[in-house]
């Protein structure tokens, strides 16, 4: 697959369980579609369904540490394209979507990595269907980790 280098997206340490590959292009759906694929450049069979998080689901906070900001070379929150990933089942209604661990993109540098929100009350298994049952502010910050964080 042979894409101009502004619409490849970098994964220096690639993404868990996908190590071998680093170059994906985020493709969208459609403007009204809540789903996009992250495709893989160097081999298109691999495809994993997102959503924007912040979108889906009202009050979704990601909260990165200094060091996760600063490898993404974020300069602003603004910087940062969220998106979690998605697993597709039959029916729909089964599909869960993984909110503990969002891809982080540098919209300016189109750098990304999977993130651990570490000690957030997010899951891994998220039904898509469901409300969250915490409440935040629609945010993305980064800062010291709290004190006994653990981080």
């Amino acid at each position: 697959m042979t894409l101009p280098a502004d619409k490849i997206i970098t994964f220096p340490e690639g993404l868990p369980g996908l190590e071998g590959l680093r170059r994906f292009c985020l493709v969208s759906l459609g403007e009204d579609a809540p789903f996009d694929v992250l495709q893989a450049v160097d081999n298109p069979a691999i495809r994993l369904v997102t959503l924007d998080p912040f979108r889906w689901y009202p009050g979704y906070a990601v909260d990165l540490s200094d060091a996760e900001a600063e490898a993404l070379d974020l300069r602003a929150p603004e910087e940062a394209v969220v998106r979690a990933v998605v697993v597709v089942r039959e029916p729909l209604e089964h599909s869960t979507v993984n909110l503990m661990a969002p891809i982080v993109i540098n919209g300016r540098t189109r750098v990304g990595r999977q993130v651990v929100l570490h000690d957030s009350p997010y899951s891994l298994r998220h039904p898509l269907t469901a409300p969250l049952s915490v409440s935040g502010n629609r945010q993305m910050t980064w800062g010291e980790p709290a004190e006994g964080s653990g981080c």
